[in-house]
């Protein structure tokens, strides 16, 4: 690996990478909403909406403000003049064609290990031992796609009406490119599951469509997109604007020193391990941010995930932790709280904090290894002025274990099995809607927007981030029978589909109730403790990439070409924490069904009494044997590697 170093630092800085972009007003993560955030700090524009993306009057607002603007700077107006003739010009229907590829090259160095079975107990066990020797492989793979579409924006109606489409289709090489994507990056494109085959590419609907009335400071906007809300645009802890689109309402009032906004939209359900896709799931968020100084806001949120019923109270203002307590305190409601501080132009401090539940007694008490479940983001955004570098942000993000996870019991109140709807998780279509790093993770970025000459944007970002999976705590440091070794046979005794313990957003912390651990059935290991990367195998990744896209204009103004182009190196640090630790046994000493504990064919009502039966006939390691053969196996996975992520496109408009 050390040899292949220098090669790796030529390629660094000689290439770049670049996201995809749609219409400002169907796409959170379009440039201008950068830009936007940029102006604000300037002091160039006024406070913005908290969601996005913006209909179009409150685009125009921005635009208009900085080119009206005294303070405004020569490249400040002359981005703003773009932006104005590419959002407003006579023609708002464009053709669009996307075509471009992305390939991932993977090196891997990992330890030759000498496999050995034997059998223990009537199981068969299986140990992996190093040879001190190691082995380096490569993997390449890669992803072409085309993508038409029709795209455009349209401000009408003396600016109290506007609409934004980009409806077209998605053709790829690889139906799921979730394997072409760097750790905790989101895919760029919104389609759905059911593609058509067209030679040797899968097709799909790709489609995103806002409509809105109002103002730039009132208004309503309904269709299908994603939204984006919070201060590290594509981070966001609460709502995350490169999570998966859904159809959503938005409502937004901005006063001059109070801003309120609402969100309500349909997502799509999966099962408790996030597989299938079910309707009937609908997610709701609020938020008012209030100027508590002249350059101080504070601001108090709610998110609330529920199920298969019309709720008018969180459709409305209303607080929904009460909504929640009136139907049965039964849906999974988070509540967040945020602060801002401009106090210097061009700097903007933020703390951002997503909290679903806390053991509050014994926070009291400064104990800290107790739950929590929560997420909490805080950093500068930096705008300075006569500068190349338009904008940099320092951001540390914080996901708690079993943070967005949440369970869903079947209809009898008491079990979960591998056919029960989940529609409590904090996701759509199985893609978390907050941070897109998964519980029990840790990340400190930095990035830096350049623009060293008109119409070419050039990015860098580098962080480094930390990954537990949280299982490995229950089986990490051995054990004599405690709650620990209950909660792994748990998982190794229930049936296929039933358990996700890839330490993810699916990993949850509830088992049935008749489990035996009190009546609610929580796992006593994330009940009573934080279990924050306390794991003795931590996915540690570093990334550091540029990327750039750079825009040709016509001399007419009716057509465009963007080119985009970029790389991406990480390093990685135990890939493969993420995998599946425990999977149901073939064991038939131990198993469970149906409520009870089986050892040896006979039925226990609790896990102890089925592990006391066996230590009486001297077989209590043959749980033992299953639960470590399933651990070493997931060790023996584990290994370093290095990605090497590249990407190149072209856009044609007209």
């Amino acid at each position: 690996m050390k040899k292949r170093l220098p090669l790796l630092i030529a390629i660094l800085f000689s290439a770049v990478l670049f996201p995809l972009a749609a219409q400002v007003s169907v796409d959170p993560s379009d440039s201008f909403y950068t830009d936007a955030l940029r102006w604000n700090l300037k002091h160039l524009v006024t406070s913005l909406p908290q969601i996005r993306p913006y209909p179009m009057a409150t685009v125009k607002s921005i635009l208009v403000q900085v080119l009206d603007n005294e303070k405004s700077e020569e490249d400040d107006i002359v981005l703003a003049q773009d932006y104005y003739e590419r959002f407003f010009g006579e023609q708002w229907i464009h053709v669009s064609v996307n075509v471009g590829g992305r390939t991932k090259t993977q090196f891997v160095d990992s330890p030759v290990l000498e496999e050995s079975t034997s059998t223990e107990s009537g199981n068969t066990v299986v140990t992996y031992t190093e040879t001190g020797e190691t082995k380096s492989d490569a993997e390449f793979h890669k992803q072409y796609y085309v993508a038409p579409s029709l795209i455009g924006d349209k401000l009408m109606l003396g600016d109290w009406a506007s609409v934004g489409i980009d409806v077209g289709l998605f053709a790829t090489s690889v139906y799921d490119d979730t394997e072409l994507l760097p750790f905790g990056i989101n895919s760029d494109f919104d389609s759905v599951d059911d593609a058509s085959s067209v030679g040797p590419l899968d097709m799909f609907l790709d489609a995103n469509v806002n409509a809105a009335a109002g103002t730039d400071k009132i208004y309503v906007q309904g269709g299908i997109s994603r939204a984006g809300f919070g201060y590290f645009y594509g981070d966001e802890i609460a709502l995350n604007s490169t999570s998966y689109h859904a159809a959503n309402m938005i409502y937004n009032i901005d006063t001059e020193n109070v801003s309120y906004a609402h969100l309500i939209e349909s997502v799509g359900a999966t099962n408790n391990v996030g597989e299938d896709l079910y309707s009937g799931k609908l997610l709701a968020l609020q938020s008012i941010k209030y100027q508590l100084f002249k350059d101080f806001w504070i601001g108090f949120y709610e998110a609330a995930v529920f199920e298969k019923r019309f709720e008018p109270g969180y459709m409305f203002p209303s607080l929904f932790m009460a909504v929640q307590g009136v139907n049965g305190t039964s849906d999974n409601v988070w509540m967040g709280l945020q602060f801002e501080s401009k106090a210097r132009k061009g700097v903007q401090l933020v703390g951002d904090f997503f909290i679903d539940d806390l053991s509050a007694n014994d926070l009291m008490k400064l104990k800290f290894n107790t739950k929590i479940r929560m997420a909490a983001q805080g950093g500068l955004n930096y705008a300075p002025s006569k500068s190349l570098m338009k904008m940099m942000s320092l951001s540390a993000l914080f996901v708690a274990p079993y943070a967005y996870t949440h369970w869903e019991l079947s209809d009898d109140g008491d079990s979960i099995d591998s056919t029960t709807i989940n529609y409590q998780s904090y996701t759509n279509n199985g893609i978390c809607i907050g941070a897109s790093l998964p519980p029990n993770s840790l990340k400190f970025q930095m990035s830096m927007k350049f623009e060293p000459v008109s119409r070419l944007g050039i990015d860098f970002i580098t962080s480094v981030s930390m990954h537990g999976n949280v299982n490995e705590t229950l089986v990490q440091d051995g054990w004599d029978y405690d709650y620990e070794l209950e909660e792994a046979a748990y998982y190794t005794m229930n049936g296929i589909g039933t358990y996700d313990t890839t330490g993810g957003v699916n990993n949850h912390a509830k088992a049935n109730a008749s489990a035996g651990w009190g009546e609610r059935g929580y796992l006593p290991s994330a009940w009573g403790s934080s279990m924050f990367l306390d794991q003795k195998h931590i996915k540690t990744t570093l990334q550091t990439g540029l990327k750039a896209s750079y825009t040709i204009p016509s001399a007419s103004k009716k057509h465009r070409i963007v080119f985009n182009a970029g790389y991406t190196l990480e390093y990685v640090h135990n890939e493969g924490v993420e995998n599946q630790m425990f999977s149901p046994s073939s064991s038939s000493i131990f198993s469970y069904s149906g409520g009870m504990y089986y050892y040896a064919g006979t039925g226990y009502e609790e896990f102890e009494s089925a592990y006391e039966a066996a230590k009486a006939d001297g077989n209590q390691d043959a749980i033992y044997d299953v639960i470590n053969s399933q651990y070493e196996e997931w060790l023996s996975k584990l290994h370093d590697c290095i990605n090497h992520y590249f990407s190149l496109s072209v856009k044609f408009i007209y």
